[in-house]
């Protein structure tokens, strides 16, 4: 696919030098400045003050861990683009990747960030307290009293490069306990394969071990963690269903929801022997 000429002129890069990237949005390589960078145009649903936001947070980010840096933000016929800086390294998705790694990535982005404080964003992301389904039980375990931070809110291993290190797309960033961002990482690369509805208890105890090792974790989100990665589930229905995309919260999701719902002891079973590696 080549990157629209209008496009190019409104980014100011030249359009045969750019280079389609493999991604689930239309995504190029392009040059920009005498330096590489990524211009990519944003889904429908994306408004202009929350990417303008998503732009703003990556500028602070950027100054204390490995993120894209925003360049510019321009229309052209009603569709919304961004240039960011290109953040060298590679995707490994379900490459051979231990998971160890990218729960210690993760508890870095957290440690650089902690005292981040970004204003409320446009399109806010449904918060995990606010789910009706378990509202009442993560109150029981403390939830509303952990502390608040900055949360990726979807560092799956699809949205980190590695050699260098590095987290991409921060569409769903927002203020929630760190822990919380651990389960939106395991909603996805808690399975084996992509297509899979069952999480692999190995891989969660990896992750877990990876981030307690370099910030770590209270005993206590032995009981919350796998209620979490339940409420990760319901969080993407229902942004789905308020974008009235539903067909993506489809039979698969709820299988995977009902898997997790009903492996609650045998995933806190893995999260325990994650902590028991680094306690």
């Amino acid at each position: 696919m080549q990157l629209p000429a209008d496009v190019a002129a409104a980014a100011g890069v030249v359009p045969s030098r750019a280079k389609p990237l493999p991604w689930r949005h239309p995504l190029w390589l392009v040059e920009c400045g005498g330096a590489p960078a990524v211009i990519r145009k944003y889904p429908a649903h994306r408004v202009r003050a929350d990417v303008a936001w998503e732009h703003e947070l990556l500028g602070a980010v950027a100054t204390r861990f490995p993120v894209p840096e925003p360049v510019g933000l321009f229309e052209v016929e009603g569709a919304l683009w961004g240039l960011v800086t290109y953040l060298p390294g590679r995707t490994p998705a379900w490459e051979a990747y231990d998971l160890a790694d990218h729960g210690a990535l993760l508890a870095r982005f957290h440690a650089a960030t902690a005292d981040l404080r970004p204003l409320p964003r446009p399109d806010p992301v449904p918060a995990l307290y606010e789910l009706h389904d378990l509202r009442d039980e993560l109150e029981a375990l403390g939830y509303s009293s952990l502390p608040r931070a900055l949360v990726h809110g979807d560092a799956t291993i699809s949205n980190v490069v590695v050699e260098p290190v590095g987290l991409l797309d921060f569409a769903m960033a927002h203020t929630d306990a760190p822990v919380a961002d651990v389960a939106f990482a395991l909603w996805q690369a808690g399975r084996a394969r992509l297509p899979d509805v069952a999480l692999v208890p190995e891989r969660v105890s990896a992750m877990v071990a990876g981030y307690h090792r370099v910030r770590p974790l209270d005993h206590s989100v032995t009981e919350v963690l796998p209620v979490l990665i339940r409420a990760r589930g319901l969080q993407l229905v229902a942004r789905w269903t308020a974008r009235r995309v539903l067909h993506q919260a489809d039979a698969q999701t709820q299988a995977r929801l009902d898997w997790v719902a009903s492996h609650q002891h045998e995933l806190r079973r893995a999260v325990e022997r994650g902590l028991s590696r680094w306690w």
